[in-house]
């Protein structure tokens, strides 16, 4: 796709009015492919092909566990789902948790799963090779302070939760539980 621009000189006493066509052409995408520079054929293609399924690394390239949201249905969604329910129980419940507290749950989380991958990583490779740690370890050892630092932040101590008084609980179990004897007897 072209575009077509007309500029009009200005008018002076020497030179008469003279009108410049400019044509504009739309720059098109490269990529890099084998050192040189390549056309794109269509850049929405290149959007449209990207995969459904996220692989989550334990090395730094893994942007899935920093930011983005997990797909519940797979087994890193499953964990991380348990450990944000875990984290909130253990505050007191969704309906006393703050928004700030929502975030450092969140971060939590993620550490903790990156800190099982870690895990997992040195329970294949070992800890040590040549006598020196292995990446793992050291990011294992990385992961596990900060988690433990946004724990310190996020506050340990235990809230207990609102216990309704005797009398609305046995009413509420009543009704939730059908009678085995009947009110004659």
């Amino acid at each position: 796709m072209a575009l077509r621009l007309f500029r009009r000189s200005a008018d002076t006493e020497d030179h008469p009015q003279h009108v410049q066509e400019i044509q504009l052409t739309r720059r098109k995408l490269r990529r890099r492919i084998g050192g040189s520079l390549v056309p794109v054929k269509n850049a929405a293609s290149a959007r449209n092909a990207l995969p459904n399924k996220v692989w989550i690394t334990h090395g730094g390239n893994s942007k899935t566990l920093l930011r983005a949201t997990f797909d519940m249905r797979s087994a890193v969604g499953k964990a991380y789902q348990v450990r944000v329910e875990e984290l909130t129980a253990h505050l007191g419940g969704a309906e006393v948790v703050t928004a700030p507290q929502r975030t450092l749950i969140d971060h939590a989380a993620r550490l903790r799963l990156l800190a099982l991958l870690a895990w997992d990583e040195i329970s294949r490779g070992g800890a040590f090779r040549a006598g020196e740690p292995t990446a793992a370890f050291d990011a294992y050892r990385r992961v596990s302070a900060d988690e433990r630092d946004v724990l310190r932040t996020l506050g340990l101590e235990r809230r207990a939760k609102p216990v309704p008084d005797l009398d609305s609980y046995l009413r509420a179990k009543a009704k939730r539980l059908p009678r085995l004897l009947s009110p004659e007897e």
